[in-house]
């Protein structure tokens, strides 16, 4: 029986050479330390349960020794034992016996020479793990080693498990208890220690995702592996795996383990085991399965015909009419519906409408579910008639007064077409649900279709205290815009305040918020009266150790948390009301913010409920974690908003501009005193110089790259703006007019006159007002908070101009914009240099590659930041990265960067765990005095891992880090000020090579300096902890310096650069065939037979025996023609090895495809010859239904003689998951007469239903192994009561009285049983 759709096409013939040497390679690199044993290990066990699970089906229902025994799921691995040589053999043995006298060192060399010749063979590891059993960590690895490499032990691996308990190592336990169970899948014992083991792991929170072991999955495993007589086991497991995996939404999976536990023991279901089955079964649409469940398990009889009709496309196919149905006088009413549903969706209507009248008589106060579970299955099948016969009782019952079944009850009139009907129901719907945006949206398209505008557009209002429907307010808009009703519904159209709260962090009208996850915390936790040790505030205040499923952010975490506090609220407040809220927030002053975050947190935590709660929590955050991006929104509300945004760079300007959907505007929406979204730089590499640059057409600048903060000035007729690259306004620090500010009122008399108004792009840099230079970012201070009484003062240096005197200048051509070397033209004209105010940037036009080199070079040895090179003709595109400007720095080069050799002592907690708990690394250098090491904290790396990467260094590190929260950090660590949330010992730990900008001075960590900008460049599991840089070293780099050390030393050679590649001309293509559709020029063949004559067979794949071109001298040899591809008229396909190409081919069965051994040993003939079905992989509709008139399914044929290999083969192509065929009592009986005439001598009492005073004694089994059915008196199905000769009359009387059927004495069946037939009664009635 099938509970399942067949497997996915996903799995491969895996050869076993292959893996052979797949397992070779793995070992030798182990064996040569490219490897580390997790690492080896991981290899072989990182192999997900299910897929285990997915093989034991399959052991189970395929034969062992078919060879599609060898089939394996992608990611799995099949060992096989590696046998040595007898000479390896010999020296094997010689190794033991040094071993056993003592000779150590001898036994160990031979055990090597062994492992070079044959590294995956599993004994010399055995007589290694023995020889260092004084070394239990390489003895441990040497049996771990044998034990994967030797054919599965299931007693070896649980001394293994038994090793790794006593070393308290719970993650290696599990997994040789998991080795265990594939090697004695039968022992319910070692599935009970894995699950024991797994409870330990889960109370240690052990990140279970690292070894793909649930504890589902142990479930699951339990029910495939356990043989059949384990019943009551397999029935424990399952229905708790079933639970788990409802509870995930998993409803596969959860069929899947309730069909394995039906298929070994359906005797042990319960009506409730049943009941769920069926329900998972209907859920999956198996219906027939579920008919069968419900003839073989339950007692429903069921008679069917088979039709062969016609369908649409003119193809001949059978059909199952169902006829009758005889269903058990005590079946539950659960278990009729669900049988009804499923004739329903086999369209057995007239059987249907029978039945349906029959459980119209249970109350609707009991079975309203059910009730509503038929109608669904009516209604999703059309018959909207029966539907209504099921609604109109429900409706009518004020136990299901509710808004979903009055829905159900006013789509169901709307299909039948009474619509007035319907829109009394829709409004019944709304009475009871007033925000549901479906009724709404069908009542509109009725009242509208009728004419009825007004009262149409009034049920598309919803009520905005409430959760809106985006969709239909989108459709609302849609609708007073096509009927012009815009203004009376609409007072203020502008989508600002929703858009807003879209997009929060392009949120430019509304100040920061200054508040992150480190303060929203503790601001819960106060605010609601927390005490700080209890579990919810604990949550709250260390939300990145939290493990949430999903949601793992700190609005998550808050929402799980807060779930159980204020899960009562009504959420009341609207769309202004949220934006009032963080207005407040946002303008609160300084001294005074904590009273007003007080206050506005607690009114919205008092009105909001939980799930609203956690996205006021993201608004604040600017983080709503939608998924999707910024210009997807932008476009939703209007094609040209993505455009306009990033020149205007304010969303109140931009829904200004555009609320009006119908027009466009004529310009890139360049408007003074709104920020524009910066053109940005591509990075490059100065040795691709050459390749990517083309230096004979066009003409380059090469500018400083300034290492300050990108702004842009705007001024208009005096008033000046500051606007930073993310569109934040300075003016108030930098001064709005010449009397004002830091910096513009030096400005004054620096511009030409005829400067009426501009927007300027550069970077705002620091001016030492003493040591007259620029600063760095790098040096602890922020440009744009200078202050009056700082050593630095703000200095503007310019770089390009996007808008002059009324005219932007920015965009592509078409639009106005202009090309960069007229912009600078205008550039250079506006304004006059003033030292430490404001500069033009220092520029110089460069010929080729050596030029921009050498400029490249200066700013190393000057130790600035890199290089910019720009195309003259490029124009100004915002926000766009790939439009003619690029960067140019030192560590884009290799071997320009003085790397570190670091050691990690320490992690921070990662709020998404998926790979791994370290979101980032705090990582050492090393200081020796004497015998003592201290290990000093330089910085944190974050970036420079791949998600694997990261994933496999956070496991292997997983079981040694160690909470800074509940254990202090060890003296040998040296951490400052900036603690890590984790811990390691170096130890135990690993080395990084880390490559960062520049040093920087800092107090928080060890150093006097930190690392800027750095980046893991390798993980050097090579290198000894002990040989990391030391601290020595590292002040050595910093000796002598100033705030900030550059570390890119070394100047980049000429050689390194890459010669230009001119692009040549691509020669025109030749029109041809591909090679792959020729067919290629057959030899001489000599044609001796006409089995193939007039056909065409394609080949597809060849077998080990035999290639292609001899498949295809047989194809000729038989008068056959041999074709590459498959057509029209390709009579058949053949195929030996079966890849995805072939089975995607076998799956569609388009084309009768055989196999090779069939080609290979077909007879010559002086006819066309036939495929035989057993030879077939699949076949065509046609010839299916061809071959049914001479063959039954199985391929045996129904008129000629069969021979004992042909009967084999049918055998074996019986599939055991075949839906098994109940008969009728009516059909066994037609069968009877068919086979034995008037009496069968084996069944003659199978017309008979027998009640035997003792149903276990030997009269009652003996009359049911003779066909009889056994049957409770009182049942109106019995036809014979049954009772001793010696019953007394009375007795006898009061059974006449109570039954129809004939009462007679025992000696009757003695009768029967005497003679085997059916014996006339008239002489045994009592």
């Amino acid at each position: 029986m099938d509970f399942l759709q067949p497997g996915s096409s996903s799995n491969v013939i895996m050869e076993i050479d292959i893996e052979s040497n797949v397992e070779k390679d793995l070992t030798n690199k182990f064996l040569s330390g490219e490897m580390s044993f997790a690492e080896y290990s991981n290899e072989w066990y990182n192999v997900e349960d299910e897929e285990d699970i997915d093989d034991e089906n399959k052991r189970s229902d395929e034969d062992q020794s078919s060879p599609s025994a060898h089939l394996v799921g992608r990611g799995i691995r099949r060992r096989k034992c590696t046998r040595l040589s007898p000479a390896l053999m010999g020296l094997m043995g010689e190794a033991n016996l040094r071993f056993v006298r003592g000779d150590k060192e001898m036994a160990e060399k031979m055990c090597h020479e062994i492992i070079k010749q044959v590294p995956t063979a599993a004994e010399p590891y055995q007589t290694l793990a023995q020889i260092y059993e004084n070394d239990a960590e390489k003895s441990l690895q040497f049996s771990l080693l044998a034990a994967h490499l030797s054919p599965s032990d299931a007693n070896e691996w649980l001394r293994l498990a038994n090793i790794s308990k006593q070393r308290n190592d719970n993650r290696q336990e599990m997994l040789c208890y998991t080795q265990a169970i594939r090697a004695d899948p039968h022992n319910l014992d070692i599935h009970l220690k894995r699950l024991e083991v797994l409870g330990i792991l889960e109370e240690t929170k052990f990140p279970m995702h690292s070894i793909n072991i649930s504890r589902v999955k142990c479930y699951h495993k339990i029910v495939t592996s356990l043989p059949a007589s384990e019943g009551e086991a397999i029935m424990k497991y399952a229905k708790m795996a079933a639970t788990l995996y409802h509870n995930s939404n998993e409803l596969e999976r959860s069929l899947e383990v309730m069909g394995a536990a039906y298929k070994k023991c359906s005797s042990l279901f319960t009506q409730e085991d049943t009941n769920i089955l069926l329900e998972l079964l209907i859920s999956r649409k198996q219906y027939q399965t579920c008919l069968d469940i419900f003839v073989a398990n339950v007692g429903v009889e069921i008679e069917a015909e088979i039709q062969t009709v016609e369908n649409s496309d003119g193809v001949i196919e059978e059909q199952t009419n169902y006829l009758n149905c005889t269903i058990p006088e005590n079946l539950p009413i659960d278990l009729r519906s669900k049988l009804l549903v499923c004739f329903i969706h086999l369209g057995s209507i007239n059987l249907v409408q029978t039945l349906l009248h029959d459980f119209l008589s249970n109350d609707v106060e009991k079975a309203g579910d059910l009730y509503m579970d038929i109608e669904e299955a009516l209604s999703a099948a059309g018959y909207h008639e029966l539907a209504m016969k099921l609604l109109d009782p429900l409706v009518k019952n004020n136990s299901f007064d509710l808004g979903a079944v009055w829905l159900k009850h006013a789509e169901c009139l709307h299909n039948l077409g009474r619509e007035d009907d319907a829109i009394e129901s829709y409004y019944k719907v709304l009475k009871h649900v007033p925000q549901h945006p479906d009724a709404r949206r069908k009542l509109f398209g009725i009242l509208e279709k009728k004419g009825k505008i007004d009262e149409a557009l009034s049920i598309l209002q919803q009520d905005y205290r409430y959760v809106v429907s985006a969709s239909l307010l989108h459709e609302q808009c849609l609708a007073l815009k096509k009927y012009n009703y815009l203004l009376k519904y609409l007072e203020n159209s502008t989508f600002f305040p929703i858009m807003r709260l879209l997009l929060p962090k392009h949120e430019r009208d509304r100040s920061p918020y200054n508040l992150k996850e480190a303060k929203l915390g503790p601001l819960l936790v106060k605010v609601l009266s927390l005490s700080k040790q209890s579990p919810v505030a604990q949550r709250l205040l260390n939300f990145r150790s939290v493990n949430n499923a999903q949601d793992s952010d700190f609005a998550g975490v808050a929402y799980f948390a807060l779930k159980g506090i204020v899960g009562k609220n009504k959420g009341v407040l609207t769309v202004g009301d949220i934006n009032t809220i963080l207005d407040k927030i946002a303008t609160a002053e300084v001294g005074n913010k904590g009273p007003v975050l007080d206050e506005a947190l607690g009114y919205a935590i008092k009105n909001l409920t939980p799930e609203q709660l956690k996205w006021f929590i993201r608004l604040i955050l600017k983080d709503l974690r939608l998924g999707v991006e910024s210009k997807r929104i932008l476009a939703a509300f209007h094609p040209d908003a993505p455009e306009y945004f990033d020149t205007c760079n304010s969303l109140s300007k931009m829904c200004e501009e555009l609320e009006d959907g119908d027009t466009r505007p004529l310009e890139l929406g360049i408007k003074m005193f709104c920020a524009i979204s910066p053109m940005l730089s591509e990075r490059l590499d100065v040795t691709e110089i050459e390749r990517q640059l083309r230096f004979e057409n066009k003409t380059y600048i090469v500018e400083n790259k300034f290492d300050g903060e990108r702004f842009q000035v705007h001024m208009e007729n005096g008033i000046f703006e500051y606007f930073s690259r993310k569109g934040h306004t300075y003016s108030d620090n930098y001064g709005k007019t010449y009397e004002s500010g830091l910096l513009t009122p030096y400005l004054k008399n620096c511009f030409d006159p005829e400067v009426s108004s501009f927007i300027i792009d550069g970077e705002m840099m620091g001016w030492h007002k003493a040591h007259q230079h620029y600063s760095s970012k790098g040096i602890s201070f922020d440009v744009k908070k200078i202050t009056l009484n700082s050593v630095f003062r703000p200095c503007f240096c310019a770089f390009d101009v996007l808008y002059y005197n009324g005219k932007a200048l920015v965009g592509p051509q078409e639009k106005g914009g202009l090309p960069l070397k007229d912009r600078l033209e205008i550039l250079d004209s506006m304004f006059t240099n003033a030292t430490g105010v404001i500069q033009h940037s220092t520029r110089q036009t460069v010929k080729d590659g050596t030029d921009v080199l050498n400029k490249l070079n200066d700013a190393i040895e000057n130790q600035e930041e890199g290089i910019v090179v720009k195309d003259a003709e490029s124009y100004y595109m915002a926000s766009r990265r790939n439009a003619g400007w690029y960067k140019v720095k030192p560590e884009y080069t290799e071997g320009t960067m003085d790397d570190l050799d670091l050691v990690i002592i320490g992690a921070d907690e990662a709020a998404n765990k998926k790979q791994g708990r370290a979101k980032s690394f705090h990582v050492a250098c090393i200081d020796v005095n004497g015998e003592t090491r201290r290990w000093v904290s330089v910085g944190r790396v974050a970036t420079g891992l791949t998600d694997e990467e990261r994933g496999n260094l956070c496991m292997a590190l997983e079981k040694h880090w160690v909470s800074t929260r509940n254990t202090p950090t060890p003296p040998q660590l040296d951490f400052n000020k900036e603690k890590p949330d984790f811990w390691i010992l170096p130890e135990h730990s690993t080395v990084f090579q880390v490559r960062a900008t520049e040093l920087i001075k800092s107090t928080g960590f060890g150093t006097d300096y930190t690392l800027r900008f750095p980046r893991v460049i390798k993980i050097r599991d090579d290198k000894p902890v002990g040989d990391v840089m030391t601290l020595s070293q590292f002040n050595q780099l910093v000796t002598n310096k100033g705030p900030v050390v550059k570390l890119s030393s070394t100047q980049v050679n000429k050689d390194l650069m890459g010669e230009a590649t001119l692009r040549k001309k691509r020669p025109a293509k030749v029109v041809k065939v591909a090679d792959q559709f020729v067919t290629p020029p057959s030899g001489d063949v000599e044609v001796v037979s006409k089995a193939l004559l007039g056909r065409k067979v394609c080949i597809l794949s060849e077998d080990e025996d035999c290639k292609k071109p001899e498949l295809r001298s047989i194809v000729e040899w038989h008068s056959g023609t041999f074709v590459s591809n498959i057509g029209p008229d390709t009579w058949c396909a053949v195929v030996g090895r079966i890849t995805r190409r072939e089975s995607e081919i076998i799956k569609t069965q388009e084309v009768d495809v055989t196999t090779t051994g069939w080609l290979r040993s077909l007879p010559p003939a002086d006819s066309p010859c036939l495929l035989p079905p057993l030879e077939m992989l699949s076949m065509k509709k046609a010839t299916k239904l061809a071959l049914s008139r001479d063959f039954d399914c199985f391929g045996d044929s129904y008129t000629e003689p069969v021979d004992e290999a042909t009967l084999r083969k049918c055998f074996e192509k019986m599939d055991r998951t075949e839906p098994s065929i109940y008969l009728t009592k009516r059909e066994m009986l037609k069968l009877d007469r068919e086979l034995f005439g008037s009496c069968n001598p084996y069944s003659f009492l199978r017309a008979c239903s027998v009640h035997v005073a003792c149903r276990s004694g030997p009269l009652a089994l003996k009359a049911a192994m003779f066909g009889a059915t056994l049957g409770d008196a009182l049942s109106p199905a019995v036809t014979h009561v049954v009772l001793p000769a010696s019953t007394p009359p009375a007795d006898i009387a009061r059974v006449k009285d109570n039954v129809n059927a004939k009462v007679v004495s025992e000696e009757w069946l003695e009768a029967c049983f005497a003679r085997k037939e059916l014996v006339s009664e008239e002489d045994f009635l009592l």
